[in-house]
């Protein structure tokens, strides 16, 4: 290999590859290339130290100390770096502008012929990837929105659909949240806003060129934010609204919500609904669930907040969903009727 550089755009192209952050976990954990392997070269700890003396001294103390403390882990490195080059055809290497970090280690590896790959501008490269497909490929795409109320089976369709093999993109899974006050509850922490940007387009990068099925959403699910381009899409796309009985619509919501490992934090998360209904009602609410009642408290929930906050669109279609599997199917034959 002559040439280590490769940009975001062109690895995409390589075969069997895998992308090897070498940032610290901190870094990593905030936000990464979906399906990269963190492999860093300073732990949180040591970047900081690292830093401090960047300021408080000079780039080539600064350097030095570095240096020293990738050094202690060096060997380990290069055994891990050699495990992967047996599992995957093409090793992508980056830090987090494709300086200092990803420079000296992809040199050393090519030079003792560990062929690896170094990422142009690193991290950031790739940022300005996402920055530049996300809100174009948002526009481009073709959508079938379901929509309806809280508790109707949206989700649960679309993951039907996605296990039946249908193009599915669903907003709530990659949020981390499903959308309401409380979509919080018995989820993982929500990932950062670039991180969530980055799985979307990972998603529609899969599909593309075919028409996919998503949750109507408004612009924010959580405290993540929705590109102004795909609500514009959703709001001229295709939308089928999904209608449901009042008592299937509070089942789900039971089971959604009713595993008693989640009842704290059921309990606690009614606060946020302070200023929608009044204390008294949450104090009520919060009773019932740990008497068990919590159908009770979907019923109230849905016809006094959750159906009013509702706002209704105009739809091309209507399904009466009572059973999931017949609603499937029936979103199948639209689907495959192409008249959309």
């Amino acid at each position: 290999m002559t040439n280590w550089n490769i940009s975001y755009e062109d690895s995409r192209e390589l075969e069997n590859k895998v992308y090897i952050d070498l940032r610290s976990p901190i870094e990593y954990s905030c936000e990464h290339i979906p399906g990269s392997i963190n492999l860093y070269l300073l732990n949180d700890e040591e970047r900081k130290v690292v830093g401090k003396t960047y300021v408080n001294h000079s780039k080539e103390i600064a350097k030095a100390q570095a240096v020293s403390y990738v050094s202690k882990r060096l060997s380990y490195l290069v055994e891990k770096i050699l495990k992967y080059e047996h599992q995957y055809k093409n090793l992508v290497l980056y830090c987090q502008r494709g300086g200092y970090r990803s420079k000296s280690l992809v040199g050393l590896l090519n030079a003792i012929d560990i062929k690896v790959y170094r990422l142009e501008n690193g991290y950031k490269g790739y940022r300005k990837y996402v920055r530049d497909n996300l809100n174009k490929i948002c526009e481009e795409v073709t959508l079938i929105v379901l929509s309806g109320n809280t508790g109707c089976g949206k989700t649960k369709i679309l993951h039907m659909l996605k296990n039946r093999g249908y193009p599915v993109i669903d907003l709530e899974d990659l949020a981390k949240h499903r959308g309401s006050n409380l979509g919080h509850v018995g989820l993982q922490p929500q990932p950062s806003q670039k991180m969530f940007e980055s799985l979307l387009l990972e998603e529609f990068l899969k599909y593309k060129d075919k028409i996919i099925f998503i949750e109507g959403e408004s612009s924010k699910v959580g405290s993540l934010y929705l590109p102004k381009s795909l609500i514009q899409n959703m709001k001229k796309s295709y939308c089928i609204r999904v209608d449901s009985p009042f008592e299937h619509r509070v089942s789900n919501l039971v089971k959604d919500y009713g595993n008693t490992t989640l009842q704290n934090e059921l309990i606690d998360s009614l606060n946020l609904l302070d200023g929608y209904i009044s204390k008294d009602n949450i104090e009520k609410f919060q009773q019932k669930i740990l008497n068990g009642d919590l159908e009770v408290v979907a019923k109230e929930l849905c016809e006094n907040y959750y159906d009013k906050k509702y706002k209704k669109r105009d739809a091309n279609f209507s399904i009466l969903n009572t059973d999931e599997e017949k609603s499937v199917e029936e979103l199948i034959s639209i689907y495959e009727s192409k008249n959309i």
